[in-house]
């Protein structure tokens, strides 16, 4: 979230990115200012939900994240109503100036502000736990990163109260213009994405390998659950959505296992000529495990198919042998399609998807 929010901001800060996006936008440019101002804001917020994930864990940190979220919004609100005035007359806030646009940049800093005094003080902690080379280099590069985001904010800030007050110099005018422009604007979102995506990186790597794991799991699951729907968890969205991909890993290795305890109770001998098929396209040491793997599908395609009114038959009292995951999700796709075409072609015209194992 927080590498897609700061590259949409950083994005916008290109003006002819921006020129081009502003056609398709009410307001214009105007808008498209404020938009990206609230950017920054939600990247900030995002990475405050990071520090409140290390220190309050993944269970207690989710109601403070929304909580975070939810001022977020509310200062999105704010900002696009200080600046109405501005984009009814065609200008961006800081264009218009005067006390709008002193409030409009002290609520735009706030989040910087905020999270990077969050920061500095669990930073010294954070120095104490540090075991290893990286784990110091870390801390001392988000040291930087806390002073450095502050730094041109507060800059921002005194020259916005300064205009706001009516005194404008020509140095204030300088440095309000340079600050409103330049380093307060995109560059610090930026910085800020970058370094915590660097802290983060072992772990996004981690939860990567976890998805691509869900996307192997998935075909098996849902053919399995399709058979016995009641081995499935019922969790709220707000759960759902909150489960790190470690959790929802392992949940589906559980209902795979606990549906294919059921399904094997359902199990049938195969037709003679889906035996005999893995008998002469199966390597031998595979060919007991894909028998195995066969009649679970079609045990599975009857009980799915019982719930749509067709008999899935009576339970044996002996539960089948049910091959390990590995195996099942190795034959499980071989095992579907060799049913599939042995349904709708004579036996001679049949070419076996086990024949590639």
């Amino acid at each position: 979230m927080i590498a897609g929010i700061t590259a949409i901001g950083v994005l916008l800060r290109d003006p002819a990115i921006a020129r081009q996006v502003a056609r398709f936008i009410p307001g214009g440019l105007p808008t498209l200012f404020d938009v990206w101002h609230w950017t920054t804001v939600l990247t900030w917020t995002w990475g405050l939900g990071l520090w409140l994930l290390r220190e309050y864990g993944p269970v207690r940190y989710k109601t403070r994240f929304q909580g975070a979220i939810g001022v977020a919004a509310v200062l999105g609100v704010a900002l696009l109503l200080l600046s109405s005035p501005a984009r009814a007359q065609g200008v961006s806030i800081a264009e218009y100036g005067g006390w709008r646009y002193g409030i409009y940049i002290g609520l735009l800093s706030t989040p910087p502000v905020f999270v990077s005094s969050y920061m500095l003080r669990t930073l010294p902690v954070l120095r104490q736990r540090a075991t290893s080379r990286r784990e110091r280099n870390i801390v001392r590069i988000l040291l930087v990163v806390a002073v450095l985001s502050v730094a041109p904010v507060s800059s921002l800030v005194f020259f916005a109260a300064l205009g706001a007050l009516g005194v404008g110099t020509d140095f204030a005018r300088q440095t309000y213009n340079f600050t409103s422009d330049g380093l307060a604007s995109g560059e610090p979102q930026l910085l800020f994405g970058a370094v915590l995506a660097l802290v983060v990186m072992p772990s996004c790597a981690r939860a990567v390998a976890r998805l691509r794991q869900l996307g192997r799991l998935y075909p098996l699951w849902r053919g399995l659950t399709a058979a016995a729907p009641a081995v499935v968890l019922s969790l709220r969205w707000a759960d759902r959505w909150g489960a790190s991909p470690a959790e929802r890993v392992e949940r589906l290795h559980i209902e795979i296992r606990d549906a294919a305890e059921i399904v094997a109770r359902y199990v049938r001998p195969l037709p003679v000529a889906v035996d005999e098929l893995i008998e002469s396209t199966v390597a031998e040491d595979d060919q007991e495990h894909a028998r195995l793997v066969t009649e679970l599908v079609m045990a599975a395609q009857r009980l799915a198919d019982g719930r749509k009114g067709e008999s899935a038959g009576e339970p044996s009292a002996r539960t089948a042998d049910v091959p390990d995951e590995d195996t099942l999700l190795r034959l499980w796709a071989p095992a579907k399609s060799l049913l599939s075409e042995a349904e709708r072609a004579p036996r001679p015209a049949i070419s076996s998807a086990f024949s590639e194992l």
